[in-house]
């Protein structure tokens, strides 16, 4: 353990330290032996005061979990991950209706965490129950260390507040007009409630629900925001977890912590876990679905419906989660028949009854957020299927522009090609000797380096050809590549291909890789703890180094480092801030508003606000145009040039904004307050 404490210490002072040493030194700027003690001593702070919020939540989930667990699969290997993953779902669930119903506030939001811990010292009072929850026992040995590397690297990462790292998710840009701003409204709201100004609030969210009850415990949603990225990547601790018992029930412990080791520490899912996104918690109950789905006992029909409660939940946590986990994943309960008798009639029933089970789970879940879009706009499932449902507040114009820009614009040929720069030789699935290759100005947000074939997928199918020469590892690669397959199906016909949107793919991919290296270490060949040992640490290391490298990359041309960790209030620091309390500005094309403290009417990308229709009706008369707007009563106006042009190019022109119309306007009748260069501009009303 102290090894370990010694590695995690070493692998932290890793990710911080090569960022500063290629900075100029400066007078303002510290020497490098203390820039990186003073990180290191904040990325400690920082974690220790987010587990005082995140570790009695986790404690919380545990208990919810243990009725669910002892009625769904009492007997089921790796009790300890599946308890955590039905009582996540179930927490969150709660805190949802909670949220629906105006009841999540502070007192509410750490009563629910206080039952959970009820249950779980109820539990414990037994012995015969400690030992039943340990039917599956990792033995922690030095394998563990695989993970530290990356564990390290994940925690200063989490530090990072949004707008500071990641430049190819555009630092941030949808944890703070989505992910954190809609339960920081909601909470101001006193309720979950419908947004029309922001078209993500009729999402499930389930993620978001746990970061408002997170923000709830603490005071406010803005203090809480490095404890939200910090509790996103313990979900992705705990899909590791279930990724880990998979493995090791079948190849044994180090090969468990392979697979575990090639999840967390793939770029991809460091960028993805250490930000206040959603996808970490449905691989986690992905992850923990698949491990009961492939359970050496066989599914019964109440392990069948736990199964369906997880895949639901996670298709709560990500709609995208619904056909690339929930449906291959049940597709496989179908295709692995189990029966009581020899009979594969009987067996094939079996399996049907299991699937229809698993199906009723994940409705079960499902129907809350149904019924209440349903109430909201008339449609169970807004803003998709609008030809059938109905298109609530939305014009033709904006349906059109949200079907045009989700689904896919290419022809056939050019997005299997496509699948090969955003997946197969993509940076964020460790590839390798990237050499740079300019995404365009459609694709912003994928990274500009493109390598060889990805470490993840060669690692992959050299496993898949290893372990089909057992017939062990057959029953495991055929699940994994069924699961695979359907997930690029649904990427290729159901997506905009961007490289995240294919970042379910590592849960099989890890699964395989892991299993892969415990079928070489059963080799009688291989010479016990030696050529299995580096075979080992030199992948892992090698896909590790791949994340330090992006991270790197990421981030050096943003802000120094000693300014960055923890330093929201440096990001806070917004024109609009500094305006007087009383004031009320209108923000042109930008969605990025977590940080602003003053009273704003912002509109994301596919929302339409009241501005074109003002210059519209005033026939572009600026006097007429400012005298509507103060007759709102905004004092302000704040217009993002550089983000209403890309919007424009990108997106299209549903909002009815002409950008040289706009600009005629402010020049003549409007006083700047602000301007950042070409960029944007703050504006004073007359």
């Amino acid at each position: 353990m102290a090894g370990s404490l010694a590695v995690l210490l070493v692998s932290m002072v890793i990710a911080m330290g090569p960022v500063p040493s290629r900075l100029p030194v400066t007078e303002d700027a510290p020497p490098l032996a203390n820039i990186i003690i003073l990180q290191l001593v904040n990325v400690l702070v920082i974690v220790c005061e987010s587990l005082l919020l995140i570790a009695p939540w986790w404690l919380g989930a545990v208990g919810w979990g243990y009725p669910l667990r002892r009625w769904l699969c009492r007997e089921v290997a790796g009790a300890v991950v599946i308890q955590a993953a039905l009582g996540m779902a179930l927490m969150l669930m709660l805190a949802w209706l909670a949220a629906l119903g105006g009841l999540l506030n502070q007192a509410t939001a750490w009563l629910l965490c206080a039952a959970g811990v009820v249950l779980a010292a109820m539990q414990l009072v037994p012995s015969q129950t400690r030992q039943r929850l340990m039917l599956t026992r990792v033995t922690l040995s030095w394998w563990l260390v695989l993970v530290i590397p990356a564990v390290g690297l994940l925690a200063v990462a989490c530090c990072c507040p949004p707008r500071t790292a990641w430049r190819v998710e555009a630092f941030g840009y949808d944890a703070v007009t989505y992910h954190l701003q809609i339960p920081r409204q909601w909470l101001q709201l006193g309720r979950m409630s419908p947004l029309p100004h922001n078209v993500y609030s009729y999402f499930p969210n389930l993620m978001e629900v746990g970061f408002m009850q997170l923000g709830a415990m603490r005071g406010s949603m803005r203090d809480a925001v490095l404890a939200a990225q910090l509790f996103h990547a313990s979900t992705g601790a705990l899909a590791a977890g279930a990724v880990g018992l998979l493995i090791a029930k079948r190849f044994g412990t180090a090969a468990g912590f392979v697979g575990a080791a090639v999840l967390v520490a793939t770029p991809w899912a460091v960028i993805v876990a250490s930000s206040a996104y959603n996808e970490m918690l449905a691989m986690a109950l992905g992850a923990s679905a698949l491990l009961l789905v492939l359970d050496a006992r066989g599914l019964t029909w109440r392990g069948a419906l736990a199964v369906g409660l997880l895949l639901g939940a996670a298709t709560m946590a990500k709609l995208t989660a619904g056909p690339m986990l929930a449906l291959p994943i049940g597709l496989i309960v179908l295709l692995r028949p189990q029966g009581r008798g020899d009979a594969s009639g009987q067996s094939w029933s079996i399996a049907l009854r299991h699937t229809a089970v698993v199906a009723v789970g994940i409705v079960m879940v499902l129907c809350p957020y149904l019924a209440r879009n349903a109430v909201w706009a008339g449609n169970p499932v807004f803003p998709f299927a609008t030809e059938t449902f109905g298109a609530a507040h939305w014009s033709d114009a904006q349906v059109a522009t949200w079907h045009d820009v989700h689904w896919p614009a290419r022809s056939v040929d050019q997005r299997i090609v496509r699948l090969g720069s955003q997946w197969a030789f993509n940076d964020g699935y460790a590839g390798l000797w990237a050499s740079p290759s300019w995404p365009g100005p459609d694709d912003a947000r994928q990274f500009e380096r493109i390598g060889v074939p990805s470490l993840v997928l060669l690692a992959a199918i050299v496993a898949c050809v290893g372990l089909f020469r057992s017939a062990g590892g057959r029953k495991l690669v055929g699940p994994m590549v069924l699961l695979t397959v359907l997930q690029l199906v649904v990427w290729l016909i159901a997506t905009k291909q961007a490289s995240r949107y294919a970042f379910f793919t590592l849960l099989p991919g890890s699964v395989l890789i892991g299993a892969g290296c415990g079928a070489l270490f059963c080799q009688p060949s291989l010479r016990k703890g030696f050529i299995r040992g580096w075979v080992v640490i030199l992948l892992v290391a090698a896909v590790t180094t791949t994340s330090y490298n992006t991270f790197y990359q990421q981030f050096r041309h943003r802000l120094r480092p000693w300014q960055v960790i923890g330093a929201a209030e440096m990001i806070g620091d917004h024109p609009i801030n500094r305006l007087p309390a009383n004031s009320r500005t209108y923000m042109v094309a930008d969605a990025v508003v977590f940080y602003v403290r003053n009273p704003v009417a912002y509109f994301s990308a596919w929302d339409i606000g009241p501005l074109g229709a003002i210059i519209r009706g005033a026939d572009g008369d600026p006097r007429a145009v400012t005298h509507k707007l103060r007759e709102a009563g905004f004092t302000h106006v704040w217009v993002n040039w550089a983000e209403l042009q890309r919007i424009h190019r990108t997106i299209g022109t549903h909002d009815g904004l002409d950008a040289a119309e706009l600009r005629r306007i402010s020049d003549a009748n409007w006083r700047v307050v602000h301007r950042m260069n070409d960029f944007a501009a703050l504006y004073q009303l007359p």
